[in-house]
């Protein structure tokens, strides 16, 4: 059995933790559709907090919630890496995956376990997973090329054949 003071600062953690996450996803994508890229230090900062809670959770044996945050964690670092992009509905799900830990933390409080949400954990690492599969097939984003002079018009006076 675990310690009840350790779960207790686990779940305020995390809550913390999911706090910061999400309005940082909505940050991610906001800045990714402006400016057309990644925020690499929001990104880094999205990715430590999913490594953090993964970390804890499979220190204190809490299977959901560590199988659903490798997930997010995997789908992350794709992104960090460059090797995939941020989309809505990349956002939209790791929003999800947030909302989904925040249920797994409530059963956490009740009954010092995670159990009894596999089915719906199973089905958001499936959708995890589908998107890292995805994403790894994606052509890399582009890097900014040098930026081109702009065409000039013709010349005046110049004949026309």
């Amino acid at each position: 059995m675990h310690d009840s003071e350790l779960i207790q600062s686990f779940l305020t953690e995390c809550q913390e933790m999911l706090d910061d996450a999400e309005p940082k996803l909505i940050e991610l994508q906001q800045k990714a559709e402006g400016a057309g890229g990644v925020n690499q230090e929001v990104i880094h900062s999205i990715f430590r907090l999913f490594h953090s809670i993964k970390g804890s959770a499979g220190f204190l044996q809490f299977t959901n919630i560590t199988a659903v945050t490798h997930e997010a964690e995997t789908l992350l670092d794709l992104i960090r890496k460059g090797k995939t992009t941020i989309t809505g509905p990349r956002i939209d799900l790791l929003c999800r995956t947030c909302d989904l830990i925040r249920e797994l933390l409530v059963t956490v409080e009740e009954n010092l376990n995670d159990a009894g949400h596999e089915d719906h954990v199973q089905a958001m690492a499936a959708e995890l997973s589908k998107s890292i599969e995805a994403g790894k097939t994606e052509k890399p984003p582009a890097a900014p090329g040098p930026a081109q002079p702009p065409s000039l018009p013709p010349a005046a006076g110049k004949d026309e054949e």
